[in-house]
């Protein structure tokens, strides 16, 4: 199981190449779903709501946006996701 602070990384990149999904859709791409194999939108719900805590994002009428904290946070993250070795 990924660590809450590694769920919260991968919500925060889904939310840039996803800005308009809801919340259903971002835990299907993630692939976060419950025993059913429905989406587990209780997890996004929990994640998005410690990122607004923390700054990352805010919450406004049509969905989340990133304050620049989280903008920083995303260019930090990006790198280590191409980092991968090409094959």
């Amino acid at each position: 199981m990924a660590t809450s602070r590694t769920q919260e990384d991968q919500l925060l990149i889904k939310l840039v190449e996803m800005p308009d999904a809801s919340q259903a859709k971002l835990a299907t791409a993630l692939g976060w779903n419950m025993r059913g194999g429905k989406p587990n939108k209780m997890l996004v719900s929990r994640k998005l709501e410690a990122m607004v805590r923390a700054k990352l994002i805010k919450k406004e009428r049509d969905g989340y946006t990133l304050t620049s904290a989280g903008e920083k946070a995303v260019a930090k993250l990006r790198p280590k996701q191409t980092d991968q070795p090409e094959g």
